[in-house]
């Protein structure tokens, strides 16, 4: 497996508000969170998540050998903690994040999401979001209101329509596919995906993956160039060797 991961502020925020957290050990999760609800909120919402997030999976890792569940119970976990701290700090009240993250385990995938941070799986040669945005603009579209086209471009892209730290209780959906090797998972905030089209990403990643870290830098960088309007969160991850 290879990993390469990048944070960055964009063009026009005052402040980074998304987090991301990559292993050090030799369990293999990743996560991607985008705060919100005001410059200093956001950021403690992003970075609480990830933190919280990621030691819950790391103590019951063994413990759940269901990893959907696994999934689950972190991000309800991590739910509380954030909702908890929001309603006792006035300064902090409000506030809430996105979450995506994908665990790699017995040569499967393991993915879940809460808000418009997304999961992709390139393989042979294609792109496929396997995340669905939880959003007004999502739900528009679900419904046939509007098309992809004007999805892209729709003024309200913004509202979220489920976000972890938001509500007392959240409620997920999971899901596994096989890993298989040579896979490459694409974990990334909205930063990246409202500046660069998936053609271009799909495009960037197959000519470059060879070197996982010049790959990433230059996502983020594409992003820059196309506009930057918001922060930029890139994590890859390339299976290798049989779904390791």
């Amino acid at each position: 497996m290879k990993v390469s991961a990048c944070t960055d502020i964009g063009k026009t925020r005052p402040q980074n508000q998304d987090s991301y957290y990559v292993p050090n050990t030799d369990k293999q999760f990743f996560i991607v969170a985008d705060g919100m609800g005001g410059q200093k909120a956001g950021s403690v919402a992003s970075k609480i998540a990830v933190e919280i997030m990621s030691n819950y999976i790391d103590e019951y890792y063994n413990k759940e050998n269901d990893k959907e569940e696994l999934l689950k119970k972190a991000v309800s976990h991590t739910n509380e903690v954030v909702y908890k701290l929001a309603s006792e700090n006035e300064e902090l009240r409000g506030m809430g994040t996105t979450v995506v993250a994908a665990l790699l385990a017995d040569e499967d995938i393991y993915i879940v999401s809460a808000g418009d941070s997304r999961c992709y799986l390139i393989r042979n040669d294609m792109i496929s979001q396997l995340t669905i945005d939880n959003s007004y603009v999502e739900v528009l579209l679900q419904q046939g209101i509007i098309t992809k086209e004007e999805a892209s471009n729709h003024p309200d892209k913004n509202i979220i329509t489920k976000a972890v730290g938001v509500e007392k209780d959240i409620d997920v959906e999971t899901q596994r596919i096989k890993a298989e090797n040579g896979d490459i998972l694409l974990l990334c905030s909205d930063g990246l995906t409202n500046m660069v089209k998936n053609e271009e990403i799909l495009e960037m990643i197959l000519n470059e993956h060879a070197n996982l870290d010049q790959c990433v830098s230059n996502l983020v960088n594409k992003a820059i160039q196309n506009g930057g309007k918001d922060n930029i969160t890139v994590v890859l991850v390339e299976v290798q060797n049989d779904g390791k």
